[in-house]
């Protein structure tokens, strides 16, 4: 009998809350505001359904449900994974921590590990579970690793119920392709297809390839097994079955070897209905040849004793018609061209019908893609026995060439045309417009809007063209009726329902819920997110009834992440992230940062929350700085205050106010204007991101901008601002970048940490740190830089070459930035992408090298998380 939980909202009115009967409790959810506004127990059954927690949902009375909830599985200990990391070991048994998890799942632990090690070369690992299940239904899971030793395969051993030739048995063994390999059930397995199939080429089409058993051959002490991995044997059982040769008899047109790539039995094995399909085949085959008389008979010859069968194809060819005439009608002037095509083509050839309407179908879909869309053609033929010919009757019409001249747009200012006009008519576009507008319709709201299409045509000059209309008639915005927040343990759903929305009071819209899970995603709270929405009519059919459901999946609430890299500007570089997440139930964070280099150390402290009303993130940081540049070391303490919102998924604006405190020292100029300063920097900045991959994009645009205003000790402002562009044609991507920055104030009192400075991996490749420095090599007031490369794929899509060209410069002179008179470099690198960091190599020679410079340079960068 279930432990039945009773969860009761009170009222007034019996009809006012909602009562679930949980055989666990549930984690955070709104499920009675929901029910307040929509009254609605099948739409609760539905979004509760949604959410995956469940095994069994029952609706016992109008307001009251009887759940089974499934486990929540919360920590997974692992121990004795030597050989593969913590995450392998989950991704095998399926397990994710923070989700719902059913027995059987538990139960099933052992066996898909032991298959995991088994296919990794440990057959002999041991595998211990043990489970605990506390009164809430959290499941901790403990998993004991005896991984065993590692295997390889040093002998395969081919046991078969008649002698192999010797020949043959060593063809098998290579064609398995095991010996050497690492011990692996799904390669045996491989292998032994492999040799299935070898065999039934030959013509053993019964043959059949088994694992008998393995055992190890050799097992080396631990310290030799670091670096020679255990020998293991492995013995196979072959049944060679019947030998089948086949034989084919009149066949004095067709090579023997032609028809034998006809033969499908090694896929099929041999049966009767196998027999007669490819005697099908073949009688097929000579007809596409011209021997349409062709007649296929079949004979089979047995010797018991020696387990042979003789199949003989009997076959009668007859004789090769030929094409004797092409008579041709066609509605266009082009009919000459095209009867001399057809004759040097097929004229006085063999007839092939298929050979014929391929050709006439190619020549179709050509004048189609030229705007000629009702192109169409018909094949008749006439035999002639007695002389063995064909004459073939083509009708070719091509019909009028389509332009599609414009298209109107009523009902809706904002939407781009993705064609540029007049250009050939295609059905393709004209519903791909009218798809768009419908797409558009749903993210503003107008669930039933329509989109109406009117096609006027107009001939002229043996031409056809098309106006396309379209109407957009928007209807009235429907309303969201409520928010359904579930899943999360530690966050109130009211904290994150506040920052999706003021209030739930607004139109429902499809772009506000993409909106809504690009900015959950991006507060990094949680592991998994999953949406729908759901949309119903009242009872009386007055009103159209749409809640929006969010299932959140809670990440770990402490975060340690360490990461070490090097590259040729920082030479080694390690950082280090210890948060916390999720505080006080309000979605509060804090955290620590290190970051240390040959050019920083960086430590701050920081506190905020990513979850604030209407998609806003606000921290405050507390930090400490030291600088090594190349013409200074700065020493920075401060404290800020930053206030970022969430657009829409792709435009973000942020606010931010800092103080510091700022020591220059060693410094490599002269008249520096201030070396110990008070500064106070407020900023506004705009992203917007359009690529369509964060990490390796290929299409779409990058831009930031930052306006910054400096009080106190220094007066001016300053502004930052890239903007870059992906386009990929043929599988290679281009991209642009553009990248600079102004201060309004002469360069003499402009401190010398706040001037703009080029050089390195990050802005100019080829050049050293900083190297870039302007005139006279002390920093300009303005900088500008443009990127250009061109990437693309040198091993699928794992590793990436590129070629590049990087021009730019320093100005300390408004009239020098006019002037652009600019430092080039280019060269080619490798790049490979990943998640947990890059690795980059590039070599760059500088095009207009001056005295005293390197002219090529090696780059080199690298990042490891762990």
């Amino acid at each position: 009998v279930l432990n039945l939980i009773l969860t009761v909202s009170l009222s007034f009115s019996a009809e006012d809350y909602l009562i679930l009967k949980s055989n666990y409790p549930l984690p955070r959810n709104n499920i009675q505001e929901v029910y307040k506004k929509t009254k609605d127990i099948e739409l609760i059954k539905e979004l509760l359904e949604d959410t995956g927690d469940f095994e069994d949902i029952k609706i016992q009375k109008p307001n009251v449900i009887k759940l089974k909830r499934k486990l929540y599985l919360r920590n997974v200990f692992v121990k004795g994974n030597w050989s593969f990391w913590r995450s392998e070991i989950l991704a095998a048994t399926g397990l994710i921590e923070n989700y719902p998890i059913s027995e059987d799942n538990i139960t099933l632990i052992p066996i898909r590990l032991k298959q995991f090690y088994l296919d990794k070369g440990y057959p002999y690992a041991r595998i211990n579970v043990k489970s605990k299940i506390s009164d809430k239904g959290d499941v901790i899971i403990w998993i004991d690793i005896n991984e065993g030793k590692e295997f390889k395969i040093e002998k395969v051993n081919i046991f078969s119920s008649v002698k192999l030739d010797k020949n043959l048995k060593k063809s098998l063994l290579e064609e398995l392709g095991l010996i050497g390999e690492t011990f692996s059930i799904s390669k045996i397995q491989e292998g032994i297809d492999k040799g299935e199939l070898y065999l039934r080429k030959l013509g053993y089409y019964d043959a059949n390839l088994q694992l008998s058993d393995f055992k190890p051959e050799r097992i080396y002490s631990k310290p030799v097994n670091l670096i020679l991995k255990n020998k293991m044997e492995i013995n196979l059982v072959l049944d060679l079955g019947v030998y089948y040769s086949v034989k084919f008899k009149g066949n004095k047109h067709i090579k023997t070897e032609k028809l034998k790539n006809l033969l499908t039995f090694y896929k099929e094995g041999i049966s009767k209905r196998a027999i007669n399909d490819v005697k099908d085949t073949i009688e097929k085959f000579y007809k596409s040849k011209g021997f349409l008389d062709v007649k296929v008979n079949y004979s089979t010859k047995s010797e018991l004793e020696s387990k042979k069968v003789e199949i003989i194809f009997k076959i009668s060819e007859g004789k090769q018609y030929l094409i004797n005439s092409i008579n041709l009608n066609v509605d266009s002037s082009e009919e000459k061209i095209l009867q001399d095509k057809l004759n040097n083509r097929f004229l006085k050839k063999p007839f092939s019908e298929l050979e014929i309407k391929r050709y006439l179908n190619n020549l179709k879909n050509s004048y189609i893609k030229e705007g000629y869309a009702n192109t169409k053609y018909s094949l008749k033929f006439k035999k002639n026995e007695v002389n063995k010919t064909v004459d073939l009757y083509i009708e070719f019409n091509k019909g009028k060439k389509l332009i599609l001249k414009s298209v109107k747009i009523i009902g809706i200012e904002d939407y781009e045309l993705p064609i540029k006009l007049p250009k050939v008519y295609k059905y393709e576009d004209i519903l791909r417009i009218q798809k768009d507008l419908e797409q558009k319709l749903l993210e503003k709201g107008f669930l039933y809007g329509k989109v109406l299409l009117d096609t006027y045509v107009l001939e002229k000059d043996n031409k056809i063209y098309i106006s396309a209309k379209y109407t957009v008639e928007k209807n009235k915005p429907v309303n969201r009726d409520a928010v359904f927040i579930y899943g999360s343990e530690h966050l109130f759903p009211s904290t994150i329902r506040r920052s999706l929305y003021a209030d739930d009071n607004g139109f429902f819209a499809y772009n506000k819920v993409y909106d809504n899970l690009s900015y959950l995603y991006q507060t990094y709270l949680f592991k998994a997110i999953n949406s729908s929405v759901k949309i119903k009519n009242a009872k009386d059919n007055s009103k159209i009834r749409t809640v929006e459901s969010y299932t959140l999946r809670d990440d770990k609430r402490g975060l340690l992440l360490m990461s070490i890299g090097y590259n040729t500007d920082e030479k080694l570089k390690l950082t280090g992230t210890l948060g916390l997440k999720n505080l006080f139930n309000y979605g509060f964070e804090a955290s620590g940062y290190v970051n240390f280099s040959s050019k920083r150390i960086l430590s701050r402290v920081s506190f905020g929350s990513r979850l604030l009303p209407n998609k806003t993130v606000s921290f405050v940081n507390f930090y400490k700085d030291f600088q090594y540049h190349r013409l200074y070391d700065a020493e920075i303490e401060g404290y800020g205050a930053s206030l970022e919102r969430f657009v829409n998924r792709w435009v973000r604006r942020k606010y931010v106010i800092e103080r510091n405190y700022i020591k220059l020292s060693d410094i490599k100029q002269k008249n520096v204007p201030l070396k110990k300063y008070f500064i106070t920097k407020v900023s506004i900045s705009l992203t917007d991101d359009h690529r369509n991959d964060e990490i390796n994009p290929t299409f779409g645009y990058y831009f930031h901008g930052s306006l910054y205003k400096y009080f106190e000790d220094l007066e001016f402002v300053k502004f930052l601002g890239e903007f870059r562009y992906y386009y990929t044609l043929f599988n290679i991507t281009f991209s642009q970048r553009f990248n600079g920055g102004y201060i309004w104030k002469n360069i003499n009192q402009i401190p010398i940490s706040e001037r703009f400075y080029l050089g390195g991996l990050g802005t100019f490749r080829g050049f050293n740190y900083e190297e870039v420095s302007g005139k006279y090599g002390e920093g300009g007031k303005s900088s500008l830089i443009i990127n250009n490369e061109f990437r693309f794929p040198l091993y699928k899509s794992f590793v990436y070459g590129f070629v590049f060209l990087d021009v730019g410069n320093v100005f300390e002179k408004d009239y020098l930035l006019r002037k652009f008179k600019t430092r080039e470099t280019g060269g080619v690198g490798v790049y490979v992408p990943t998640p947990a960091g890059a690795f980059l190599i590039d070599y760059v020679k500088k095009l207009d090298v001056r005295k005293g410079e390197e002219k090529y340079k090696l780059e080199f960068s690298i990042s490891i998380r762990f």
